[in-house]
């Protein structure tokens, strides 16, 4: 009987002691991304996207380059694109948001099958001394989960920011199309 009681206690103590391991690594977790996602955009905050889909282009932020892909044989417009202080904030809000450092560098969103045509995301974040890069080359048309749209919904911000640029409205017309 004592055995059995004794038992019991160890058993309880056990799990007390996980539950509190456990909310310690989620302290340490939240630590590190208050400390990562700072309110204020990072001093060395930067991000490259290449976009291929209804339009595609690649923009790096840094550079403040962007090149649009304006024929099927590959040709490109090039032009400058400079963000307004706006702009960024608007972009690092929902970096935060999405928690970009969770995402694998190859990210897929879970669908049963394969979308297609799929438009095709790489991108590059840097912030605080670390670079993160995210492809999404795969049912990008899926929003099943969470992650997936959360992803979605940054790109198209950055996408809606870089697009609607008088410099980018004024690259020459794509004259390709999915079919």
């Amino acid at each position: 009987m004592i055995k059995e009681k004794l038992l019991i206690l160890i058993v309880i103590f056990s799990l007390i002691s996980c539950v509190s391991k456990q909310k310690d690594n989620d302290l340490n977790e939240c630590k590190f991304k208050m400390s990562y996602y700072q309110n204020n955009i990072p001093s060395d905050f930067s991000f490259t996207i290449n976009y291929e889909g209804a339009h595609a282009y690649n923009f790096d932020s840094n550079t403040k380059n962007i090149e649009k892909l304006i024929s099927i044989d590959r040709k490109q417009a090039d032009t400058t694109i400079v963000l307004k202080e706006n702009e960024k904030e608007i972009i690092w809000k929902k970096i935060k948001n999405t928690d970009v450092l969770k995402y694998p560098l190859n990210y897929e969103s879970n669908v049963w099958g394969e979308i297609t045509p799929s438009t095709s995301y790489n991108v590059k974040f840097h912030f605080n001394g670390t670079t993160k890069i995210i492809n999404w080359t795969k049912n990008t048309e899926s929003y099943s989960c969470r992650e997936a749209k959360k992803l979605y919904e940054l790109i198209s911000i950055i996408d809606s920011i870089i697009i609607n640029k008088p410099e980018y409205r004024h690259l020459p017309k794509e004259t390709f199309a999915w079919e």
